[in-house]
């Protein structure tokens, strides 16, 4: 069975290749959520390939649709589009007064139709949207003899059909549905700050393994960008768990060697405890093994993030001049959880990646309108980056000071080692400590250790005596951690 290219990035894995050659199919969704766009790409990708297009649009003029397309970048020139304009261009339907006008509409529609597919024989074809066509029809049994009439007629031209047509509750009829080869079903919700998110779904795409579920999907100046869900069942392979170094002494020796190549670290503590400044370090040790690394910073603008860690000697901008290491700038409310975990698996697939830094979870969900699908997103990432050996560095910010750990996130799901970072009061001054909570792939040390931070010095340290009583305390009413 040949499959045909949807046109639109991502779309196509979600279908195991493409629409099944000769079939009929349907994208439904309220205005707004880019169905004339894919449709377009659609038939902009047969045209690249060799295939004639044929457009019959009711809902604008050809001239907007052209207008349309080229807003993307496509170009309409070799695709014949038919509106609504040429299509009812019957001046004695006005006239007569025996039949019902909108019954000779209708058969108008149908015999150009015909006479367009003998004329032209296209491979795709595309008809938007159908809420019009129901508009026209005199009644709703009228309408759906009407589809399939031309339905029956596609298929039997051996055209690849595309429908267009809003959902029910915005007046798409749901019955049509189960006569298509394959339903998709587009979604648009507004979050209280930043851009719309957008979804889809395939409801059925007959004898195709299709991906079932919802997939985010964006659409930029090139057209509409589907982020397929992830699987972590697409990658079987298990990590080979090699202890690396992270880039401090001292925190080699309380996780007993270092961290475990293939897993993810979860760096948390309140904020100004230093857990930026410590993914710093471990993206330089990746850097000097000679790998490449990459950070998400959503908290941070990547030029601050460079220049803070090399007051402290890491001499990050080195290795982001010569590209090996890449920081991206995320902005919250402008991300969608799919997109993020897409563009994350596109920068470890690159040749030596083999430390991404995360920065920090609490800026990702912000960024994300629906957190518990953006968490579930996360998760399903880190175990996919664990089947490409890299080691995920996950930053989290504990809200408040006195919170207990766990309370905002469930960092057992999201971490294979969690180091502890607190601030407490000694000698007149805040002081900083370091505590390795648990590591799932050996053993740790449990004790507390010093982190100082100072122009020029990170460095970890046993802490002093006098010290010792208040952070106890303080850990001992604020530290519980699932292991």
């Amino acid at each position: 069975m040949k499959q045909l290219s949807t046109g639109v990035h991502g779309l196509d894995l979600l279908m195991a290749g493409g629409f099944p050659e000769g079939r009929v199919y349907l994208f439904r969704g309220e205005p707004g959520t880019g169905k004339t766009t894919m449709a377009l790409q659609f038939l902009t990708a047969g045209a690249a390939s060799g295939d004639k297009g044929l457009c019959f649009t009711l809902s604008q003029t050809a001239e907007e649709l052209r207008l349309i397309a080229e807003s993307y970048g496509m170009d309409l020139r070799n695709i014949h589009v038919m509106d609504a304009q040429s299509l009812l261009n019957a001046p004695y339907a006005a006239r007569q007064s025996v039949l019902n006008t909108s019954e000779l509409e209708i058969r108008q529609v149908v015999d150009q139709l015909k006479a367009r597919l003998a004329d032209v024989k296209p491979q795709r074809v595309v008809i938007d949207s159908l809420i019009d066509l129901r508009l026209r029809s005199a009644d709703v049994l009228a309408y759906r003899q009407l589809f399939r009439e031309l339905m029956d007629m596609l298929i039997a031209e051996g055209a690849t059909t595309l429908f267009l047509d809003s959902t029910p509750e915005f007046g798409g009829d749901s019955q049509i549905a189960g006569l298509v080869h394959g339903v998709a079903t587009l979604q648009r919700a507004l979050p209280g700050y930043g851009i719309a998110q957008r979804r889809l779904e395939i409801n059925k795409l007959r004898g195709v393994a299709h991906a079932e579920g919802l997939h985010d999907f964006t659409i930029t100046k090139e057209g509409v960008r589907v982020f397929p869900r992830l699987s972590s069942k697409l990658d079987a392979e298990p990590p080979i768990l090699e202890t690396i170094g992270t880039g401090l002494a001292g925190l080699d020796e309380m996780t007993c060697g270092g961290v475990t190549q293939g897993t993810s670290v979860m760096i948390y503590g309140q904020t100004g405890a230093g857990k930026s400044t410590l993914a710093g370090t471990m993206l330089k040790a990746g850097v000097d093994r000679g790998e490449e690394a990459v950070a998400f910073l959503f908290e941070e603008h990547p030029k601050t993030f460079i220049q803070r860690s090399d007051a402290l000697g890491q001499n990050l901008s080195g290795a982001a001049a010569d590209g090996r290491l890449r920081t991206v700038d995320m902005r919250a409310g402008e991300v969608l959880p799919g997109e993020f975990v897409h563009n994350v698996l596109d920068a470890a697939e690159r040749k030596n990646v083999r430390t991404v830094v995360i920065d920090s979870v609490n800026g990702y969900l912000t960024a994300s309108a629906l957190k518990d699908h953006a968490l579930a997103q996360l998760n399903t990432l880190i175990a996919t980056l664990r089947t490409r050996q890299v080691i995920t560095v996950l930053v989290a910010e504990q809200p408040g000071f006195l919170s207990q750990i766990g309370d905002a996130l469930d960092i057992s799901i999201l971490s294979d080692c969690l180091i502890l970072l607190r601030q407490y009061e000694a000698r007149s001054a805040i002081r900083r400590s370091v505590a390795v909570m648990k590591k799932r792939t050996g053993p740790h040390l449990t004790g507390m250790r010093e982190l100082v931070m100072e122009p020029g010095r990170f460095e970890i340290q046993p802490i002093p005596d006098e010290d010792f009583e208040a952070l106890r305390d303080l850990h001992l009413m604020n530290s519980r951690a699932p292991v």
